[in-house]
């Protein structure tokens, strides 16, 4: 009889736990970042993701000093902890290679985040450029997605997860209702949240995105199809 009582309240301590993880994200991660480069938030490029850029570790989680990947930084080192990138629920020692880390906004294909937020830098080489956010130019902060909980075929997190094109992959999933049917999400007012399918729908319809319909999982083979604008 104690069993279920115990699960529930582990399920409810992570839960928390992811919500805590995600505040701590946006704020040493993106919006420190904003606060160095007055506004302009380097969150991807034509190889990573925002968690290889603002972490200082590599797929080992082994500490490393700033780099370039093709001429584009990476391992600016505003984490100094890679598990505060993946909610609880995880098998401990995952590492917080991009693949596992909470999902975040990805270029022109941002889900829930508006495109007139979003500055293309440059780069010679085609594919390849960094991309910002602008944070003077975000209006509506209180829902415009930052960070949330994500899953892809392997039943990880996935940094990817705004290239949905009905299916999963190894690298590319969906947003995951992992906590009581509801995914905990950071948004650009400081904020995080557990959001529920009838939130996702009215963020959907508050921001101009640049796909239509969306989708949340409930497991690797089981989703809900939300429209947006």
């Amino acid at each position: 009889m104690l069993l279920p009582a115990l699960n529930q309240a582990r399920q409810k301590a992570h839960a928390i736990q992811c919500i805590n993880h995600l505040k701590q994200c946006g704020l040493e991660g993106f919006i420190m970042y904003g606060n160095d480069y007055n506004g302009y938030i380097y969150f991807h490029n034509g190889n990573d993701a925002w968690p290889k850029i603002l972490t200082s570790f590599d797929a080992s989680g082994v500490q490393q000093p700033v780099s370039l990947n093709q001429g584009n930084p990476i391992y600016l080192g505003y984490f100094k902890n890679w598990r505060i990138m993946q909610c609880p629920t995880l098998k401990p020692g995952t590492p917080a290679i991009w693949q596992h880390a909470y999902g975040g906004p990805r270029n022109l294909d941002g889900i829930l985040l508006s495109t007139g937020i979003l500055m293309r830098g440059y780069h010679p080489t085609a594919g390849m450029e960094p991309w910002y956010i602008v944070e003077k130019k975000i209006t509506k902060a209180a829902s415009q997605f930052g960070l949330g909980d994500t899953i892809n075929s392997n039943g990880s997190q996935v940094a990817s997860f705004s290239m949905i094109h009905g299916a999963m992959t190894a690298i590319r999933g969906g947003i995951h209702l992992r906590h009581a049917k509801a995914a905990n999400v950071w948004f650009w007012d400081g904020h995080a949240e557990p959001v529920q399918p009838a939130g996702f729908t009215r963020l959907g319809k508050t921001v101009e995105s640049t796909k239509p319909t969306f989708y949340l999982w409930l497991n690797e083979g089981s989703r809900i199809s939300v429209a947006g604008k």
